[in-house]
């Protein structure tokens, strides 16, 4: 059976996917590195912070909502309520180079070792891999007693992984990660 924690596995191996590969999202292009697109902003706790906006007024916007580590070129950005990290910011030459969004995070075994299986499923048991491009389709499906949400992970030879989430009608979820040709 799974818990709480294994219904938040799969935004981390979104993030861990797209940092590590080069990920397709059926039905869009690949997001293209521009200045256009590193211009679209960010929201953090109510900030809507940019890449190559000035230091001042990134932490002028951080300030209105949140609080953050002490300054240096790389900071974390915490909840003023909760104090939970809810993201970080970087900085190069007084400008904004590069942030991060925290959406979730457990610190539960379970969920860091169905990570870590995705994560070694996705090198197929390699310790690196130099370059990965892979497409992800992403789709729910409705059951008779319970709806699975499904992403399909397609590499070119034709191996596909699938993560789901079921959630059925009696409250039980359940997590699974399946390999596929």
């Amino acid at each position: 059976m799974a818990n709480h924690a294994d219904r938040t596995i799969i935004a981390t191996f979104l993030i861990v996917a797209a940092w590590s590969s080069n990920l397709t999202v059926v039905g869009q292009k690949p997001p293209a590195r521009s200045r256009s697109s590193a211009a679209l902003p960010l929201n953090i706790g109510g900030a809507s912070l940019r890449i190559g906006m000035p230091r001042l007024e990134a932490m002028e916007l951080i300030g209105r909502c949140c609080t953050s580590s002490p300054l240096s070129d790389s900071m974390f950005i915490m909840d003023k309520n909760s104090n939970d990290i809810i993201g970080d910011i970087f900085f190069k030459d007084g400008r904004v180079r590069s942030l991060r969004r925290h959406d979730k995070h457990s610190q539960h075994k379970e969920a860091s070792d169905f990570m870590l299986a995705v994560y070694r499923s996705v090198l197929e048991r390699n310790t690196s891999v130099q370059s990965l491009n892979v497409t992800l389709s992403a789709f729910s499906e409705e059951m008779a007693n319970a709806t699975k949400r499904h992403l399909l992970l397609t590499f070119p030879n034709g191996r596909k992984l699938r993560i789901s989430q079921t959630s059925v009608d009696t409250g039980e979820l359940v997590v699974d990660l399946e390999e596929e040709r």
